[in-house]
């Protein structure tokens, strides 16, 4: 109820009182001090009551017309005061027996209260700083998984780039073998080559020597960088049918079990002149060697 509401208390031969200010439904003051010693205890909480009802007075949240006091307490305590009271403030003063412990807990556990002792512009202040921390620690987090995203990139970029290194290593070491491999190999095609072709110039010589006829003379023969064999050589004048004996002969020629030319063509045959009968007549084969095979 409205009025001021005064709760004495003995605390070691001291009285501690706490006086409580209500108008309107509203707690407007509240107040705590200790008097020590036993005289005049009632008087100066009187004349304290006294100032307050005049700062109360002159900033307008106390009604004189309206004061009344009550004292919660100990009988005997609450009987001074109510004295003092009566003859200082000349107003209504009602005491009450304060509860017991087991009853104030009970009242304070049932009790539902929506005061708010703090101010609404300190309140809003506050809900904006919480907001702010809320803001900033969000922030924090995002940069703090930020910095650790970069340093992750960053690392496992290094750990990419170690590999590379090495296989960058590797691949120089490969690449010097590779080369001195390539070398090797084109010096041992080069022989096989050369091989090759010596086979192949021994066979064309086997193959020209056991085909020639014994009427026929053969005088050269050329062998041009594995491809071609020219024969030259000469033949009595009526045996010049020989020459395409040869000539038949020479495509029939194997080497290895597979032809050893592709085309024979006998490019000439020039008989003697007339009145030189005894000299003989010369002619000359072509021939197209199929392409090297290793013996």
């Amino acid at each position: 109820r409205d009025g001021v509401w005064i709760l004495p208390r003995l605390e070691d031969q001291c009285l501690v009182c706490l006086i409580g200010w209500w108008t309107e439904g509203r707690l407007r003051k509240l107040s705590l001090f200790s008097l020590p010693g036993e005289a005049d205890r009632g008087s100066h909480v009187a004349q304290m009551v006294l100032q307050m009802v005049w700062a109360g007075e002159m900033e307008g949240w106390l009604p004189i017309s309206t004061l009344r006091c009550h004292v919660v307490g100990d009988p005997t305590v609450a009987a001074v005061l109510e004295t003092e009271l009566r003859a200082t403030l000349d107003t209504t003063v009602s005491t009450t027996k304060p509860a017991s412990p087991a009853e104030l807990a009970a009242l304070s556990a049932k009790a539902v209260s929506h005061a708010n002792l703090v101010p609404p512009d300190f309140a809003l202040r506050y809900r904006q700083q919480f907001i702010d921390r809320l803001w900033m620690r969000g922030l924090a987090a995002v940069g703090v998984l930020y910095a650790l995203g970069v340093m992750a990139y960053f690392g496992a970029l290094k750990v990419l780039d170690y590999r590379q290194n090495k296989v960058q290593q590797e691949v120089a070491k490969l690449t010097s073998n590779y080369n001195n491999a390539l070398k090797l190999k084109a010096r041992v095609q080069v022989l096989q080559d050369q091989l090759n072709l010596k086979f192949a110039a021994l066979d064309c010589w086997k193959a020209a020597v056991d085909a020639l006829p014994e009427e026929t003379t053969l005088s050269s023969l050329s062998f041009q960088r594995g491809k071609r064999l020219v024969l030259f050589g000469s033949v009595p004048n009526e045996q010049q049918g020989k020459v395409t004996e040869y000539n038949a002969a020479l495509s029939q020629a194997a080497a290895h079990g597979q032809p050893l030319f592709s085309q024979v063509t006998t490019r000439s045959i020039q008989a003697s002149p007339a009145g030189q009968a005894a000299r003989p007549a010369t002619w000359s084969i072509d021939c197209e060697i199929k392409p090297l095979q290793t013996p």
